[in-house]
């Protein structure tokens, strides 16, 4: 992965690593059949519920890490933005619909339940970009 200007980043461009509001963890996000996923690749501070997915759902991912385990997924290219996919959040074990856009540089991720409007967006800074080969999802 090389390093990013802000001035060279297309706005359909976002794969790479990204560090979350506050800096909280570094997010990579990747393609998968042209669309885009995200994974957990470090906390800079104590993650949630000890880096377990303790408030998943589904009681057979409780014990599992969240390092490494895709929590964004299905966003697909459309009129400038990432959209139609999904998030989830460790804190409350809840996925909500979501958007990506990326202005000036910032990735702009909103999330809602029921209307986009009703929504909360976060910002994340880039960190590196994916050069063409590296942008595809490994597992």
């Amino acid at each position: 992965m090389t390093l990013a200007s802000r001035s060279q980043q297309p706005t359909r461009h976002i794969t790479g690593i990204w560090a979350t509001e506050n800096n909280e963890a570094h997010v990579e996000l990747c393609k998968k059949g042209g669309e885009i996923f995200g994974r957990f690749v470090r906390f800079l501070h104590e993650p949630p519920h000890g880096g377990l997915d303790l408030k998943n759902p589904d009681p057979s991912r409780r014990q599992q890490p969240l390092v490494g385990r895709f929590f964004i997924r299905n966003f697909e290219f459309d009129n400038g933005r990432w959209r139609h996919g999904r998030i989830y959040n460790p804190d409350n074990g809840r996925e909500y619909k979501a958007d990506l856009e990326l202005t000036e540089g910032i990735l702009n991720v909103r999330g809602w339940i029921g209307f986009r409007w009703l929504g909360r967006t976060v910002q994340w800074s880039r960190i590196l970009q994916a050069s063409p080969g590296e942008s595809t999802c490994s597992n």
